[in-house]
């Protein structure tokens, strides 16, 4: 994909959204769960999420697509179901920080377009509204 291409799909497709963004919408200045997180994301306009794992989460949201992305080998072939994107070949050989990028953005094309996330084929649908607003 060309580098205008990636930047029309970014505005296009994903509201990017900081943690002061995230924080003054919804209350929450450091989301402790996944669940948490993804929720004031969600909240603060994301329209599309993408979620780094480790040991393949499996938490997602009704709100919002959730794109999740592991580079762990272990957790990628143990969980291959609950991982959207597979980057692992970035830390044990065989891909570039380039082609890890370019799957990822790949992934969040098809997303766009209409196809299903794991989190949606999992009907993991996580919310956590008693995080939205400021903790006392």
């Amino acid at each position: 994909m060309s580098p205008e291409g990636n930047r029309m799909l970014e505005v296009a497709c994903v509201k990017v959204v900081d943690a002061d963004v995230a924080q003054k919408v919804t209350g929450v200045k450091d989301a402790s769960a996944a669940a948490d997180l993804l929720t004031a994301m969600a909240a603060a306009g994301a329209a599309v999420q993408l979620f780094t794992t480790g040991k393949g989460n499996n938490v997602g949201t009704a709100i919002s697509p959730v794109i999740k992305i592991c580079a762990n080998r272990e957790t990628c072939e143990n969980s291959a179901e609950n991982i959207d994107v597979d980057i692992s070949g970035i830390i044990y050989g065989g891909s570039s920080l380039s082609s890890g990028a370019d799957a990822i953005m790949e992934c969040m094309a098809r997303v766009c377009s209409g196809e299903y996330t794991s989190t949606e084929m999992l009907f993991h649908e996580e919310f956590a509204p008693t995080r939205l607003f400021p903790q006392s």
